[in-house]
């Protein structure tokens, strides 16, 4: 159900990003998770369960892409050499949010969590829609001169494109008429065939797709039950293990932020797949062996390093490539790999619980091999973005 809300929200945040802005986008993500979350609380019926987690899977899919577009447009404009530590941020936010839910699990009761996320949603809500502006930039592409001017002043920012003395009255871009739904979606496929936009599509929907296939969102989603199964002497300690692997990583993505700017997505992702695919064979024996007291250590720390490498230059990675390989005209096109991410998202976590039981642990070969093949594509089509204008990333991989 999750799934399938999050890829429709992706899409709808991909229409709205560019027709009526990064901050509407935003707002757009807040209110279904705040809606889901209280019918989730309710916990009336079936009804409205599903309905609260069709909510929230829609706020899922549209949460990330409309805040990392408005980081890297508007608080990293002045500072590009930090660009990614600002954008992988609201990565590590939300890494902190999920470790707050498994220690708040300790304690409070499914229902009692759920009227936390609420009240944080609501609380988020009131900061985005009282404080903070709309791009400038967008403002700029709508011909809000006077308004583009004044969010810039308001997040004390230097907009360059704002202060350019080649750009007059004729030359600023105009906004586009109202028009009928089927003359937007030809629109839309036109604007395809430009180059700026069908490279960066298909560069990053195989990226992201590969990603999803290296085995990472299985970890992330069955993580208790993964160990659990190493656990079964021991099944109070699975929990902890579980807390403590989500603490590596919101610290991986944490460090990130400060590594890849210093060091480049190249250098990290190497990094991050020779240390993922460590971690990911070590489950094959792990996974293949009765528990005793010498395989689960090693399964715990297989565990723990295949997830702390994998936020620190595995999804990361393709997190700050998306929000900055798209032209500033055409920011919704990034719905289309945002779209494969939770299909691809989906097909493996319905698929990992068969192939677990048809192959027992040499699934992770699988994962393995797939944690190699993202690490050549990275090296191979990815550009480096240290130091680099989202134009010059842009001209990069088109």
């Amino acid at each position: 159900m999750s799934f399938f809300t999050a890829s429709f929200g992706t899409i709808l945040v991909g229409c709205i990003i560019d027709r009526y802005g990064r901050r509407s986008a935003i707002l757009f993500s807040i209110v279904p998770n705040l809606v889901g979350w209280f019918l989730l609380y309710l916990d009336k019926n079936t009804v409205t369960l599903l309905t609260g987690r069709a909510l929230t899977g829609l706020c899922t899919g549209s949460m990330y892409y409309p805040s990392q577009v408005y980081i890297a447009e508007c608080i990293a404009v002045n500072h590009p050499h930090l660009r990614d530590s600002f954008v992988l941020w609201a990565s590590t936010v939300n890494g902190l949010g999920e470790l707050l839910i498994y220690l708040l699990g300790y304690g409070f009761e499914y229902t009692e969590l759920c009227a936390v996320a609420t009240f944080m949603s609501f609380f988020s809500l009131l900061l985005v829609y009282f404080f903070i502006p709309e791009s400038p930039s967008w403002l700029f592409l709508q011909n809000r001169i006077n308004d583009a001017q004044w969010a810039e002043r308001k997040l004390g920012i230097y907009q360059p494109i704002l202060h350019d003395p080649k750009m007059d009255v004729q030359s600023i871009p105009q906004p586009v008429p109202h028009q009928t739904k089927w003359s937007e979606v030809k629109l839309a496929i036109i604007q395809l065939k430009r180059k700026d936009i069908y490279k960066p599509v298909i560069i990053t929907t195989v990226l992201i797709v590969l990603m999803k296939f290296t085995g990472s969102v299985v970890l992330t989603t069955y993580l208790v039950d993964i160990m659990s199964g190493a656990c079964s002497a021991q099944d109070t300690k699975s929990y902890t293990y579980s807390m403590i692997s989500q603490l590596l990583v919101t610290v991986a993505t944490f460090l990130s932020g400060f590594v890849i700017p210093m060091f480049g997505i190249k250098r990290v992702s190497a990094v991050a797949v020779a240390g993922a695919f460590v971690g990911v064979t070590t489950l094959v024996t792990s996974s293949s062996t009765a528990v005793t007291e010498h395989v689960l250590p090693l399964h715990v720390i297989g565990v723990w390093l295949a997830m702390f490498m994998f936020h620190f230059g595995v999804a990361n990675v393709s997190r700050a490539i998306i929000s900055e390989a798209f032209p500033i005209d055409a920011k919704g096109y990034a719905s289309i790999p945002m779209v494969m991410l939770n299909i691809a998202g989906a097909t493996t976590l319905k698929l990992h619980p068969y192939l677990a039981l048809r192959f027992g642990g040499n699934v992770y070969y699988g994962y393995a091999a797939c944690t190699l093949l993202y690490g050549f594509y990275v090296h191979s089509f990815l550009p480096e973005t240290v130091g680099k204008s989202l134009d010059e990333i842009n001209k990069e991989l088109s």
